[in-house]
C-alpha cells in the first residue's frame, strides 16, 4: 500500500470512529433540544446558529483552511516558512476574532428587533459573542493539527468535546430553557478550547512552535491570496441560506424553521461518512498535486464507496420519515416529514459535493469553488421566497434539491473531462441512485402505513443485495479494512 493510501486509511480509521461517535451524540443533542424547546424556540435557535454560521467564517477569512494546506506543504521541507505561517495565522485570527465578536455584540439588538422582530434574539446574540470568538481560536488550532496530519488527536478532541457538551446542554436547557442552550454552547466551546490546546501542546513542542504575535508580510499575502475566494464564497453563500431561513421564519413561522432544523439533523447524520473522509484527505490531496492519475483514482473510489454506503440509509429512511420523526422527536414534529424526505435526498448529492470540494481546495482551485457558490447563492435567493410562499418549509427543501442537481451535473462533467475523476468507477453507483430514489418516490405516492414500511424495507434489502453483487475486490478490501479499524478502536 502506498504511503498516501496508508495515511488515508489510518486517518480514516481514527476520524471514522470519531465521526460515528460525534454524529451520534450530536443527533442525540438535536433530539433533546427539539423535545425540550419545542418547534418555535428551536426555530429561533436555528436562526441564531445560522447567523453565527455567517459571522464565524467571515471573521476567519478562510485562513484556517489556507493554514492546513500550507502547513502540510511546508512541513515537508521548509521549517522557516511553516513557522512564519503558523505565527501569522494565529495573530491574524486573534485580532479578527476579538474585533468581530465586539461588533457582533453591539449589533445584536438592532438585528433582533428591526430584522427578526424577536427581542429575545438580541439577548441570545450577546451571550453568543463569546462563543464566536472562542470558536475561531478552536478552528485555528484544529487547522494546524490537520495540516500536521495529527488525525488521531483530532479524533480524540472531537469525541471528548461531544461527550462533555451533551450533559452541559441538557442541564442548562432544563433549568434555563432557550437562554440555557446558548449559555451551554459558550461553556462547551471554552472547554473545547482547553482540551484542544492540551492535545496541541506536544505538537508545538515537537515542531518548535510558539504562539507569537508576529505577522509576516509574505505569509499574510500567501494565506489571504489562497483564502480570499473562500471568504467571498462565505460572503455570498451563507447569507443566501440565512435569507431563506429568515424569510421562512418572518413570513411563515419559526415553527417551520424548527421543522427544517430536525430535518437537517437527519441530513447531517447521514453525512458522517464524507465528513470522516474529508479530514485526512485534504492534506493528502495537497501533497498529490503533481500525480493526477493517482489522485483521480483515489477521489473516484471514495465517491463510489460514499454513494454505495449512504444510498441504503437514504432509501430506507426516506419513505418512513414521518414515523421516524414521531419516534425520535415526538408528535409535534410529524409535520416535518416531507422536508425530511427531501433533505435525505439532498444529503446524497451533498456527499459528492463534499469530496469534490476537498479536491478543489487541495489542488488550489478555490476560484472554482467561488464560481459554484455564486451560482448556488444566486439561484437560492431568486427562488427561495417564491417557493417558500408556495410550499412553506418544503419549498426550501425543493429548492436545495434542484440547485444541487443543476450544479452537480456540469461540475462532474468538467472534472471528468479534465481527468480529475474516473467515470467508470462511479457510473454504476450513480445509476443505482437514480433508480432506487425514483422507486422511493413511487412508493411514497402510492402506499401508506404498514404497506409503505414493508415496501421500503424490501426495496432497501434488494438494494443492499445489488450493491454486494457489484462490489469489486478493491471495494471489499477497503470496506473490510474500515470495519476492522473501527472495531479495533
Amino acid at each position: 500500500m502506498s504511503n498516501h493510501k496508508q495515511k488515508l486509511v489510518q486517518g480514516g480509521k481514527y476520524i471514522g470512529t470519531a465521526m460515528i461517535v460525534t454524529h451520534l451524540l450530536s443527533f442525540i443533542s438535536s433530539i433533546m433540544m427539539a423535545r425540550l424547546l419545542g418547534p418555535e424556540n428551536l426555530g429561533v435557535l436555528t436562526i441564531l446558529r445560522d447567523i453565527g454560521g455567517i459571522i464565524i467564517p467571515l471573521i476567519m477569512c478562510g485562513i484556517p483552511i489556507a493554514m492546513t494546506k500550507f502547513i502540510a506543504e511546508y512541513n515537508v521541507n521548509d521549517q522557516e516558512k511553516m513557522e512564519k505561517t503558523f505565527s501569522t495565522g494565529f495573530t491574524l485570527l486573534l485580532i479578527l476574532s476579538f474585533v468581530g465578536s465586539i461588533i457582533y455584540y453591539f449589533a445584536s439588538d438592532f438585528v433582533a428587533v428591526n430584522i427578526y422582530h424577536k427581542p429575545i434574539l438580541g439577548t441570545l446574540m450577546k451571550i453568543n459573542a463569546s462563543y464566536i470568538m472562542l470558536t475561531v481560536l478552536v478552528n485555528f488550532v484544529i487547522s494546524a493539527l490537520q495540516g500536521f496530519q495529527k488525525i488521531k488527536q483530532m479524533a480524540m478532541i472531537s469525541i471528548i468535546n461531544s461527550a462533555v457538551s451533551l450533559p452541559i446542554l441538557y442541564f442548562f436547557i432544563i433549568y434555563m430553557g432557550l437562554i440555557g442552550a446558548v449559555i451551554a454552547g459558550a461553556i462547551g466551546v471554552t472547554i473545547n478550547l482547553l482540551i484542544t490546546l492540551r492535545f496541541f501542546m506536544p505538537v508545538m513542542h515537537e515542531k518548535r512552535l510558539h504562539f507569537n504575535l508576529n505577522i509576516d508580510k509574505e505569509s499574510t499575502i500567501t494565506l489571504l491570496k489562497y483564502s480570499l475566494p473562500l471568504l467571498l464564497s462565505v460572503i455570498i453563500l451563507r447569507p443566501a441560506r440565512l435569507y431563506g431561513l429568515s424569510y421562512l421564519g418572518i413570513f411563515c413561522s419559526y415553527t417551520e424553521v424548527g421543522y427544517f432544523r430536525v430535518a437537517n439533523s437527519l441530513y447531517n447524520l447521514t453525512l458522517f461518512i464524507p465528513a470522516a473522509i474529508a479530514t485526512p484527505l485534504f492534506p493528502i490531496i495537497s501533497e498529490l498535486q503533481s500525480d493526477i492519475r493517482k489522485r483521480a483514482n483515489m477521489i473516484s473510489r471514495i465517491i463510489r464507496l460514499q454513494l454505495l454506503a449512504m444510498l441504503p440509509v437514504i432509501v430506507g429512511l426516506g419513505p418512513i420519515s414521518k414515523y421516524v420523526l414521531f419516534i425520535l422527536f415526538g408528535s409535534k414534529y410529524m409535520g416535518a416529514d416531507i422536508i425530511t424526505y427531501i433533505m435525505l435526498n439532498v444529503a446524497l448529492l451533498s456527499s459528492v459535493f463534499s469530496t469534490l470540494g476537498v479536491l478543489l481546495q487541495g489542488t488550489g482551485r478555490t476560484k472554482h469553488i467561488l464560481l459554484i457558490d455564486i451560482a448556488n447563492a444566486s439561484m437560492f435567493i431568486i427562488g427561495s421566497a417564491y417557493l417558500i410562499d408556495l410550499f412553506g418549509v418544503n419549498g426550501l427543501g425543493l429548492l436545495l434539491l434542484a440547485i444541487s442537481i443543476i450544479l452537480l451535473v456540469p461540475y462532474m462533467l468538467y472534472l471528468i473531462k479534465n481527468s480529475d475523476i474516473e467515470f467508470n468507477l462511479i457510473k454504476v453507483p450513480i445509476l443505482l441512485s437514480i433508480l432506487f430514489l425514483s422507486a422511493d418516490f413511487v412508493l411514497i405516492k402510492t402506499l401508506l402505513g404498514v404497506e409503505l414500511i414493508i415496501s421500503a424495507a424490501i426495496i432497501t434489502v434488494l438494494l443492499v443485495g445489488v450493491e454486494i453483487a457489484i462490489l469489486t475486490d478493491d471495494d471489499k478490501r477497503i470496506l473490510k479494512g474500515a470495519f476492522k479499524s473501527i472495531i479495533n478502536r
